[in-house]
């Protein structure tokens, strides 16, 4: 504590940090409306399919699957599910893909 008291480069890093939160902020928001988004329409399109009943059951199952496909952790897996039923469910996850993970992550 000491240190960071005395060091004006601790002190001038910190200080960026705390300017920069509002910013980071409002693109964390974004991206929490982008999710929400198409969890809905996920919840919705896949309605009493396989890809309905393990990712996205509800809301907040849809939210987790989507924030695994944003953070490309697992995200074949996610997608071929659906995507063995029916290969229109490629557009849904590469519009997700794009909008999230190429533009919003990117800002």
């Amino acid at each position: 504590l000491i240190l960071v008291a005395l060091s004006k480069g601790t002190q001038r890093e910190i200080a960026t940090t705390i300017r920069l939160t509002p910013d980071l902020l409002s693109i964390l928001f974004l991206l929490l409306v982008m999710i929400l988004f198409y969890a809905w329409i996920g919840v919705v399109a896949f309605f009493e399919t396989p890809e309905g009943y393990a990712s996205f059951s509800n809301i907040f199952e849809g939210m987790w699957t989507l924030w695994i496909c944003v953070t490309t952790a697992n995200y074949p897996d996610v997608m071929m599910k659906g995507y063995n039923e029916s290969p229109l469910v490629a557009f849904y996850f590469i519009s997700f893909m794009a909008i999230t993970f190429f533009f919003v992550m990117n800002i």
